[in-house]
């Protein structure tokens, strides 16, 4: 895996040194997704909380002034690291969006658990490789918002216990 460029230019290079056939496939580092945004607040429309039972719970926004005019929310991308995704799936129950007529909690547990290609879930699944990968980028796409609220929960909650391990350290 190859993540600063470094290749650059340099693929035919290597097929001629390794003279066979190569597959390549690329995957992005980070998972774009988009979020409606309130035009007036520019808060999201839709949240997300940690619930006490550590799950990520989502919640909307309501409109408190009945007399505001109602503007059409906006969407906003926003980025977050595949492997912030990928560690979330990996740590939390099934996601499933039957909209996408595809199981992406099972496929990405056969690659992070099982240790299994693209190639040989795609055989199983009788795709292809492509579409498979296709397949997970919209899987991912749909669990990101979850998994970026999530992330900083568990950021935060590091942060507040270091805080106070260092307060009980100065007393």
């Amino acid at each position: 895996m190859v993540e600063d460029g470094s290749l650059n230019g340099q693929i035919e290079e290597l097929f001629k040194q390794i003279d066979a056939n190569v597959a390549v496939s690329l995957e992005p580092g980070r998972v774009a997704y988009s979020e409606s945004v309130d035009p007036q607040t520019n808060a999201p429309t839709i949240s997300y909380a940690i619930g006490a039972d550590g799950l990520v719970q989502a919640f909307t926004q309501e409109k408190l002034d009945l007399e505001l005019e109602e503007l059409d929310e906006i969407q906003r991308e926003s980025l977050i690291d595949v492997e912030q995704v990928d560690f979330y799936i990996n740590n939390n129950p099934p996601e499933n969006f039957p909209e996408l007529d595809f199981d992406g909690y099972r496929v990405m547990k056969m690659r992070m658990e099982d240790g299994l290609s693209d190639e040989d879930i795609a055989e199983e699944l009788q795709t292809t490789p492509t579409v498979l990968r296709v397949k997970i980028d919209e899987y991912r796409q749909r669990v990101a918002p979850k998994a970026k609220a999530w992330v900083d929960h568990h950021k935060n909650a590091k942060k507040d216990s270091n805080v106070v391990a260092i307060k009980e350290t100065q007393e």
